[in-house]
């Protein structure tokens, strides 16, 4: 490498701010991304000192993901970048590279005068027509790290996990990143709920206050024990979480499963990190919601019971005592220290015609979906992944069911195999309204029934 740099008297000045990890020019923000930043970092804490390949290499990736071996090539094409960004904005800094010594920030005039052309920029400072940072508005989740912006879209923070997130989660899963404002304060923080590549570490909810300062971790856990007394295996998991008020304050609450056998809850976690548990369920709770009874702010949950082998949905109170699913069924699936009290409402949902041709124990009720006076409980009905979709009040009463599109495939298949005998046009399952089993207070269990929307394929056919 020979030496070579720039300079050249203009009045603009860079400013770096460490805290979030961005670099101005005369009040701009300029567009870098985490790498690049870091070793501009490295080159400007140096300067006006060479650093070596060697040093870059250490200071800047160490100091970024978890410490990986990475080619010197990374480095030439990090700084190619740099040079093209800062030539894009001004010449009044570069960088000089020399062989067998490495690269450097070069600015014209002595070494001493690097303040001439870049300074540090605190948090609370705000440069010449750059307002000061906003609250946290939108965060972006990858792999490794969770930032967060304001609304004008500045980079406010990013906040490294301890250990890469599993593919594939981000896209499927936008709840696992939330933002939530405990305390009224018009300034969120950020909620993010984390399952790991590592199987072996255990799912967390990652609470970071408005400044991306963690305040609180919590790994999915419940302190629920089996009927005969055993611990159920540390294999707790995170199927759902959100944040919904009460009159205690705003709460998070989390729908767990244990991935090693058949239990599963609802967490209350409170502003700092506690938790209790709220709901425990005879098998697995897959999805939450806001509901009401009357004017009273409930939870809506949905998910499988083993004790009856059955999909199932159930209402309670934000502000009512813990609760457990209704007894009955196999025995098998109680807990000797589950809460006393029960929901104001228990669904159970039928085993349909193809489950059952299928020979499935049961469809999952696995996902709810919500507007202004609906609620619907999707639950598995075939493969495919066909669905009925099961519409209720926000109060949890029968409305109608519909099928998804994927079921009339997949009801059409088992005809072509002759494993169901008649078409969907003539399905005697659609005929009449689909039996459910409702459990309240009151009347305990009993008879109920929702209707079928309408059947689109006899019409089609008529």
């Amino acid at each position: 490498m020979d030496e070579s740099g720039g300079g050249f008297g203009e009045q603009g000045k860079f400013e770096i701010d460490f805290d979030l990890q961005c670099l101005y020019y005369d009040g701009t923000l300029i567009d870098l991304d985490a790498t690049e930043f870091r070793v501009f970092r490295v080159l400007y804490e140096a300067s006006p000192a060479y650093l070596s390949i060697t040093k870059i290499l250490e200071r800047a990736w160490e100091a970024g993901d978890s410490p990986r071996f990475v080619e010197p090539s990374s480095v030439h094409q990090s700084i190619a970048k740099l040079r093209r960004i800062l030539a894009a904005h001004s010449r009044s800094i570069s960088i000089a590279s020399k062989r067998h010594r490495g690269y450097r920030l070069a600015w014209s005039g002595k070494d001493s005068d690097r303040d001439r052309f870049i300074v540090q920029k605190s948090l609370r400072e705000s440069s010449r027509g750059t307002p000061p940072p906003g609250p946290l508005a939108h965060l972006e989740l990858s792999e490794t790290h969770v930032v967060g912006f304001d609304l004008s879209g500045a980079r406010l923070w990013s906040y490294r996990f301890p250990s890469p997130l599993r593919r594939g989660i981000l896209d499927r899963d936008e709840w696992r990143v939330q933002l939530v404002d405990f305390h009224d304060s018009g300034n969120p923080g950020a909620l993010v709920t984390a399952k790991f590549s590592d199987a072996r570490k255990p799912d967390s909810i990652i609470f970071l206050k408005p400044t991306g300062e963690v305040a609180w971790m919590l790994d999915a856990s419940s302190d629920l024990i089996d009927r005969d007394g055993g611990a159920f295996p540390r294999a707790w998991a995170f199927r759902h979480v959100i944040p919904y008020r009460t009159s205690q304050g705003m709460m998070v609450w989390a729908a767990l499963a244990n991935d090693a056998g058949w239990s599963g809850c609802v967490l209350r976690i409170d502003s700092l990190g506690n938790a209790m548990t709220h709901f425990a369920n005879g098998g697995f709770v897959e999805w939450l919601c806001p509901g009401t009874i009357n004017t009273t702010e409930c939870l809506v949950i949905c998910g499988e019971n083993n004790a009856f082998d059955l999909p199932f949905a159930a209402i309670f109170g934000v502000d009512d005592a813990p609760c457990s699913s209704p007894p009955g069924g196999r025995p098998r699936y109680r807990y000797r220290n589950g809460p006393a009290g029960f929901p104001r409402k228990y669904i159970l949902f039928p085993k349909t015609e193809i489950i059952d041709v299928l020979a499935r124990p049961y469809g999952h009720a696995n996902r709810m979906d919500q507007s202004e006076d609906n609620l619907i409980v999707q639950v598995e009905s075939a493969d495919l992944g066909a669905h009925f979709r099961y519409h209720f009040t926000p109060s949890l009463e029968p409305k109608y069911v519909f099928p998804s599109g994927n079921y009339e495939f997949a009801h059409r298949e088992l005809e072509q195999t002759h494993r169901l005998d008649h078409c969907l046009a003539d399905c005697p399952e659609l005929a009449r309204p689909l039996p459910l089993r409702i459990w309240t207070p009151h009347e305990g269990w009993h008879d109920g029934a929702i209707r079928w929307r309408d059947n689109p394929w006899r019409e089609a056919g008529e």
